[in-house]
């Protein structure tokens, strides 16, 4: 399963056949208005859409509305099979707006996605990050002077914390410090 944002305020999950994504009665055009073209054997489910509450797989909602200027995010693997894409939102202005911070979509072991919720608050201008080879993310706050990065656990257990890691220029910094290993 991929995600992919088709701008900064849509996530789509995109799937390499008809079993995967649970889609949900919105169709991708009324969502976006827009038109996505994909390879014979993938499928796209609209995930969610700034401003709106997102649909989970029991037809429910979530109780919060899916969060905008989505940037940095990554699909981490849990032990039981299933997935949480968490997700940068690149909102805020340090240090008077702290509106920004990470989400995450938990998706169970057969693509269903359960759950959407806020992982760290309190922050501005979350742009990007990586993913980390214990299964964590790193966000990254993009300021000159204030970049500030934070370790949050995907599943919400642990509370987030601030790494050593800061400075100018925060965007892609430690992301591709994560892919050299």
């Amino acid at each position: 399963m991929y995600f992919l944002s088709k701008s900064y305020d849509d996530i789509l999950c995109v799937s390499l056949s008809t079993v995967g994504c649970t889609p949900h009665t919105r169709s991708f055009s009324s969502v976006t208005g827009g038109t996505l073209y994909l390879a014979n054997g993938l499928q796209a489910v609209p995930v969610g859409h700034s401003g709106q509450k997102v649909v989970l797989a029991d037809d429910s909602q979530s109780s919060i509305e899916y969060h905008a200027n989505c940037d940095g995010g990554a699909a981490i693997p849990q032990a039981d099979g299933g997935h949480i894409y968490v997700s940068n939102s690149e909102v805020g202005s340090y240090p008077d707006d702290l509106s920004g911070g990470v989400y995450a979509l938990t998706f169970d072991g057969e693509n269903k996605l359960q759950e959407y919720k806020q992982l760290l608050s309190g922050t501005a201008y979350n742009c990007h990050g990586g993913e980390t080879p214990w299964g964590t993310w790193i966000s990254c706050e993009e300021f000159r002077d204030n970049g500030r990065c934070w370790q949050v656990d995907p599943t919400g257990q642990k509370a987030p914390a601030r790494t050593a890691i800061t400075g100018q220029s925060m965007d892609g910094s430690v992301s591709r410090l994560l892919m050299l290993g």
